[in-house]
């Protein structure tokens, strides 16, 4: 009898442990990204900064095929049905106009009206105010299509259409109630990140990076934010961006410091990148504000620098140890508030014949 009942709970056991890897496993597939080791070895449009997407919000639809019962067209050829289409939108009927042109591009996704029915459904889309669903289908004609087949279509247009609906899209980031009813800062940046990919050398290639880096500072994602400001300082050095780049990037570290009080690295870090603003553009508006974070900083690693010192003077009492922390610390911080006490100190612990007490 025990046996049995000791089977069953085995049994039970290893039942719920299959369960709970197939839910892990799930929720590590549905996080929306992954690091990867080599950025290089990525061929996705848009992973350039070493994520891969699992789920790429702003990627065009799959290939479009004709289904067995719904979206097939209303009219038995692609130029009829495109004239059917028309109508629609003339009359104002938008979603029942994308729906048909959709149907055009499903059915005959080869014939001369597929491109103008692509432009159609996007266009839709965006008339309706769905953002994202315009800017996918936007993509969808550009990656599929060749725009001198539609009129009015130039690859400058498209991009402004879509940057507008990533534009639109960001400013709604943070404006949810817990989350909810906003779009995902990873989908929106993706839109800037896919707008770049498909026109690097667009005018606005520059704003796309900097709007990512905007999208993710809005969320708190810092880290990631300031990598972007930092990416756009160097890869367009003649950006009339690249001063405020450098500033957010700035201020992204700083935040990172004051959430680490006793990490100097992440602080000293961000004095450079203070230091790199201020030399880059001493005048810009956010000058002031940074110049004072930063004698902040500065103060802060200069009391963990003499804090260090202290340790090896009172709590150690090692007098060789604490005299070369205290002449390091003046050397570093000469103007601190603590370095007066510090060089009192050097004083007191140096030989008469070999002190060295640095200015």
């Amino acid at each position: 009898m025990k046996s049995r009942i000791f089977s069953s709970v085995t049994g039970c056991v290893r039942t719920v442990s299959g369960v709970c890897a197939v839910l892990l496993a799930f929720t590590a597939d549905s996080t929306g990204r992954q690091f990867s080791p080599s950025s290089a070895a990525s061929s996705v449009a848009g992973n350039e900064d070493g994520y891969v997407s699992r789920f790429d919000e702003s990627a065009p639809p799959k290939h479009k095929t004709s289904g067995f019962f719904f979206g097939k067209p209303a009219r038995n050829s692609p130029s009829k049905q495109l004239a059917y289409a028309k109508e629609l939108e003339r009359e104002g009927r938008y979603a029942k106009a994308g729906k048909a042109y959709n149907a055009l591009v499903r059915k005959w996704g080869a014939s001369r009206e597929a491109a103008e029915a692509q432009y159609g459904v996007a266009r839709m889309a965006e008339k309706r105010g769905k953002e994202l669903e315009a800017f996918r289908e936007y993509q969808y004609l550009l990656e599929n299509y060749n725009l001198s087949m539609v009129d009015g279509a130039n690859l400058t247009n498209i991009l402004q259409r879509q940057f507008a609906a990533a534009n639109t899209l960001r400013a709604q980031l943070g404006t949810g109630f817990i989350g909810l009813f906003e779009p995902s800062v990873d989908t929106v940046a993706g839109m800037f990140r896919r707008i770049a990919s498909s026109a690097p050398a667009w005018d606005k290639a520059d704003d796309c990076m900097f709007m990512r880096g905007l999208s993710y500072e809005t969320m708190k994602k810092y880290v990631d934010a300031l990598y972007e400001y930092e990416d756009l300082a160097s890869r367009y050095p003649d950006s009339e961006l690249r001063g405020d780049a450098l500033y957010r990037a700035a201020v992204c570290r700083y935040v990172l410091a004051m959430k680490s009080p006793r990490d100097g690295k992440t602080m000293r870090n961000a004095v450079v990148a203070m230091g790199l603003a201020l030399r880059n553009d001493p005048s810009h508006k956010f000058a002031k504000f940074t110049a004072l974070h930063m004698d902040e900083l500065n103060e802060k690693l200069a009391e963990m620098a003499f804090e260090k010192a202290e340790f090896y003077d009172t709590i150690r009492k090692n007098p060789s140890a604490a005299l070369i922390a205290y002449q390091t610390f003046l050397n570093e911080f000469p103007e601190s508030s603590f370095s007066e006490k510090a060089r009192q100190r050097v004083k007191e612990l140096s030989p008469v014949e070999h002190s060295f007490i640095p200015d």
